[in-house]
């Protein structure tokens, strides 16, 4: 929590100097900011809900409650997630988006925080010097980093990104134990089989990375639609 509240005072500290406030990340229009977090949370929640019910198909096993999971279990995982999506958000959706969209535009804004988000991952996740892993980590991430960016410079907010993120994040980890706080809900009822390569390429990289353009395409098709309406009424 310590560092979630150092990441935002320091951010806010840094748009009072630019003469701006914290509306300049989204914090503003409370309905509006919650329609886009909710409906970020319930389209990302599909890219580890599809991936771990495909797995079960293929590596013939089920998904069944653990034993060992607790009402304490969820909360203090729900806690440590919120805190580690949030930080992760204003750090790389929050002063230095918002910073690198407005001085060197929009699309250079967004790749260099979707490159920073997958070398991130690199030390996040521990893979620096496996190559292999590194490559998979940073298309991963990356491409998750430029939904997440792409959705802060078209909604003008870090609330669609933050659902976004939670949304993968909440279905990967607190439902399916995908996370570095070990079992939580859900476990294979048997050791999942060798279902080899080509379905690990097919199910954890092509399908979440497919999934993923086609939410920004959704994104840019209908935000290009709302500036055309937009642009109409002006005229009218």
């Amino acid at each position: 929590m310590l560092g979630v509240l150092v990441v935002f005072v320091i951010t806010w500290g840094l748009l009072r100097f630019h003469g701006e406030g914290l509306a300049a990340l989204g914090l503003d229009q409370p309905r509006r900011r919650a329609v886009e977090f909710a409906l970020g949370f319930a389209v990302f929640a599909l890219v580890p809900l599809v991936n771990n019910l495909l797995w079960a198909m293929v590596a013939d096993f089920a998904w069944v409650p653990s034993d060992s999971y607790s009402p304490r279990t969820f909360s203090e995982t729900l806690r440590l997630l919120t805190q580690a999506v949030i930080f992760e958000e204003l750090l790389y959706r929050g002063y230095l988006l918002w910073l690198a969209i407005r001085y060197l535009g929009k699309n250079v804004g967004v790749f260099v925080s979707a490159v920073t988000f997958g070398v991130y991952h690199w030390f996040s996740y521990g893979v620096i010097g496996e190559w292999q892993a590194m490559v998979w980590v940073f298309i991963l991430t990356s491409t998750a980093g430029f939904l997440f960016a792409y959705a802060y410079a078209r909604t003008g907010s870090i609330f669609a990104p933050l659902g976004l993120h939670m949304g993968n994040n909440v279905v990967s980890v607190l439902i399916f134990s995908g996370g570095p706080w070990g079992v939580q809900w859900l476990v294979p009822s048997q050791p999942p089989t060798d279902a080899g390569f080509a379905a690990k390429v097919m199910i954890d990289m092509i399908w979440p990375v497919a999934f993923t353009w086609l939410v920004v395409w959704s994104l840019a098709h209908y935000y290009r639609s709302g500036d055309e309406e937009t642009s109409k009424n002006s005229r009218a």
